[in-house]
């Protein structure tokens, strides 16, 4: 659901939805370090560290496709 709303903000307005993106790719990488700091929390840190990652290829991949469509 998420990624379909993500989808259609990218057509219809792709300023907000890489400003949307980044905060949020920014968020999780944020998470993963608070909880590598605590110490007792390492899977949730791993899983946080990936989809952080995860989230920065695919808004790579968004703004190579913004740039190549126009």
């Amino acid at each position: 659901m998420v990624g379909v709303a993500l989808g259609r903000l990218w057509d219809r307005h792709p300023k907000v939805a890489f400003v949307c993106h980044l905060c949020l790719t920014l968020f999780l990488g944020g998470a993963a370090v608070v909880f590598l700091q605590s110490g007792r929390n390492g899977w949730a840190a791993l899983i946080l560290t990936v989809g952080s990652v995860v989230m920065a290829a695919i808004l790579v991949f968004f703004t190579w496709l913004a740039i190549q469509d126009r």
